[in-house]
């Protein structure tokens, strides 16, 4: 491309091109892809099932926390000047969200910080702490997430489901992972509702400007337990010269029955939960 002063500049440019294969190529390139269909199609099915067998199979010492990071909130004020509104001066909160499953009861949670870091090892620690006082005879921990790589399936994330829970008295804790494209989930209403909570607040007046303020706001006015996570919670769950686990994109449950020691498969198993079985061979 030319510009105006006579210099050039190059530009790539994405553009639709004809290509020509044998058959044979074309038939062995839909056999694959038809392969990694059926197993994905397979790990959506088998994770939304091992989960009805899971709630079937609680008991009084279990819990199942589904949560979900949801996309960060703008602050918002009731009366902002037009710099403010189409800037880049608007503050973003970070909303972790979910919902707690007992026996007994069920219970929306969403924690929210004015760190933007989506990271589960600081946001954890305090909802852990409240299922323990709320529930002293739960000793079971059972998550269920997606699986992002940058926040849920990482290194990082399981060396705190090994550590963190056994700190406040937890036996076991379980984490499965559904498979991509499994569509919304309850955590995702939980975001909504806090959302438009906040959008109605600020339409009558108020100013949503961080974390602390919106929790008090919220647990005002919703049925939703708010978490506040002030930013010293993410420097104490800092963790270094962890080993990277090989396959971690196919691993769809880790599990753990002591400290610092994990397990792993491909696909979620619940047959002798709260135990460990060996199906679909896990590795330690």
């Amino acid at each position: 491309m030319k510009l105006s002063n006579g210099e050039t500049k190059l530009t790539s440019m994405t553009v639709k091109i004809k290509d020509t294969f044998s058959l044979n190529i074309l038939c062995a390139e839909f056999d694959k892809e038809l392969r990694n269909c059926c197993q994905h199609v397979y790990n959506i099915e088998h994770q939304y099932k091992a989960i009805r067998v899971l709630k079937e199979k609680m008991t009084k010492h279990d819990v199942l926390i589904h949560i979900d990071f949801s996309e960060n909130l703008m602050c918002k004020y009731a009366s902002e000047v037009q710099s403010v509104h189409f800037g880049a001066s608007q503050r973003q909160l970070s909303l972790h969200t979910g919902v707690v499953y007992t026996v007994s009861q069920t219970l929306p949670i969403c924690s929210v910080s004015d760190n933007l870091a989506h990271s589960p090892t600081g946001i954890l620690r305090p909802v852990l702490r409240d299922i323990k006082e709320r529930y002293p005879d739960i000793v079971n921990l059972f998550f269920l997430s997606d699986g992002p790589t940058t926040q849920y399936k990482i290194k990082d994330n399981f060396f705190m489901m090994s550590s963190i829970p056994f700190e406040f008295g937890f036996a076991s804790v379980n984490w499965s992972y559904t498979e991509a494209g499994h569509g919304k989930g309850a955590p995702d209403g939980v975001g909504a509702v806090v959302k438009r909570e906040a959008d109605r607040l600020a339409s009558h007046g108020t100013d949503i400007t961080g974390a602390q303020q919106l929790c008090t706001l919220l647990n005002d006015n919703l049925n939703v337990q708010m978490f506040y996570i002030p930013d010293k919670e993410f420097s104490l769950s800092t963790s270094h010269n962890l080993q990277t686990i090989k396959g971690t994109m196919k691993i769809h449950q880790v599990f753990s029955n002591s400290k610092y020691v994990i397990s792993y498969r491909d696909v979620s198993c619940f047959c002798k939960a709260p135990m460990s079985c060996n199906c679909f061979t896990p590795m330690v």
